[in-house]
């Protein structure tokens, strides 16, 4: 009989690229129960799906601040707020009787819903962090002001108690090892290798760029559109978004319109399983994040990782993590800054033969970047967690 496994989320299920993974491959290994927002039909025989209720009342939203400020003053606040939300408790009650031998905890709010499941069982836990919460959205005030003392509360009171701690890059497991003691497995936001075609060779006069991901202010994009404005006429630019903030798309498109009318095109985005193929015919993907936030500029985002499975050449801004895989591997172009006229100014000096070399250096890396080799460490994970000497010895106190 399979081990049964339970996946707590607080994204969007179907659109979450690393939680699909986590599905895909853990799903011929163990029975599993996931916890998400937005509806998804699972296509395994031994996945169950949960969808969690997403919305407050306005009473709960005014009792939410009261917590909150509480909390500042007295945990008490923080650890009501996180017992009483209405999709905690939602996904509390699914969670405990999942009866699950290990809980994957996906967000940090879900750690504590983990580890409260657990405690019934004598589960394993695990806490996939992702990137580093605690400056999850530091340039909002309001959640600086209220949720950053939040998250640092619950991971210093619950983070010691998780079996396996996960991340994505390793600048952020590091900080997570100097701030809260734990030793980080980094596992990359790898996709799926999936036959291609070749890449035609590149034409010099008609160079083809994309970004691809979501639609969010914080990102700056704007710069991408101002950069290709400084650009030779030989480049295009597509963008393929996820429309998450509708206003600053729009405001993209009219900029766009201002700045570069015949350049640049904005595609319908595509689903998660199709990514690869729609950018299998571009030449170069700028994978360029404005660091606004300490996880952008650390990030190792999909969209990387997909450019590279595509067989893409990249160009990525002097973020850390970003830039030395892209020099480790050569597979592009790391600008001298994020500033437009500096990635123009990278853009302008690229030739036909280069990329064409960073292409083929994108094929070979990505026989080592892929969902294979990342989720591989994830089922070797829960494979030495679950075997029944170590479950058999495992005992957990009550959490409150």
């Amino acid at each position: 009989m399979k081990k049964r496994i339970c996946i707590i989320t607080f994204s969007l299920t179907s659109r979450d690229p690393r939680v699909l993974r986590q599905i895909e491959y853990l799903s011929p290994h163990f029975d599993l129960t996931v916890l998400g927002f937005g509806s998804h039909k699972a296509k395994q025989e031994n996945v169950e799906v949960y969808t969690l209720n997403r919305g407050n009342k306005r009473l709960w939203k005014i009792i939410e601040i009261f917590l909150l400020l509480l909390g500042k003053v007295s945990g008490i606040g923080y650890d009501l707020w996180l017992k009483w939300r209405p999709q905690y408790r939602h996904a509390q009650h699914i969670a405990n009787n999942a009866k699950a031998d290990l809980y994957h905890a996906n967000d940090w709010a879900s750690l504590v819903i983990a580890l409260r499941a657990a405690a019934i069982t004598g589960a394993q836990v695990v806490f996939d962090a992702h990137e580093y919460w605690p400056l999850q959205a530091e340039n909002n005030r309001f959640w600086q002001l209220f949720f950053s003392p939040l998250i640092q509360y619950t991971l210093r009171k619950y983070v010691s108690k998780v079996d396996g701690f996960i991340t994505v890059s390793p600048p952020i497991a590091e900080r997570y090892r100097e701030e809260f003691g734990v030793d980080p497995i980094i596992v990359r936001n790898a996709p799926k290798l999936i036959p291609l075609s070749p890449h035609s060779t590149a034409d010099p006069n008609h160079i083809r760029l994309i970004h691809h991901g979501v639609a969010l202010r914080d990102r700056g994009l704007e710069s991408l559109i101002e950069a290709l404005a400084q650009t030779e006429s030989r480049f295009c630019f597509d963008l393929m978004l996820l429309p998450s903030e509708p206003d600053y798309l729009a405001e993209l498109k009219h900029l766009a319109q201002q700045l570069t009318p015949d350049r640049v095109t904005f595609l319908e985005p595509v689903a998660p399983g199709a990514v690869l193929e729609t950018l299998a015919s571009y030449n170069i993907a700028l994978c360029i994040i404005q660091p606004t936030t300490y996880n952008y500029l650390m990030s190792l985002p999909n969209k990387l990782f997909e450019s590279l499975a595509a067989g893409l050449a990249v160009c990525v801004g002097p973020s850390p993590a970003m830039a030395e895989l892209t020099r480790q591997y050569d597979v592009g172009w790391v600008c001298d800054s994020f500033e437009p006229a500096a990635i123009a100014k990278t853009l302008n000096g690229i030739n036909v033969e280069e990329i064409e070399v960073c292409q083929k250096s994108a094929h070979e890396a990505a026989k080592e970047l892929n969902a294979d080799i990342e989720m591989g460490k994830l089922v070797d994970l829960y494979q030495r967690l679950l075997t029944e000497d170590h479950a058999s010895n495992t005992s957990r106190n009550p959490i409150s």
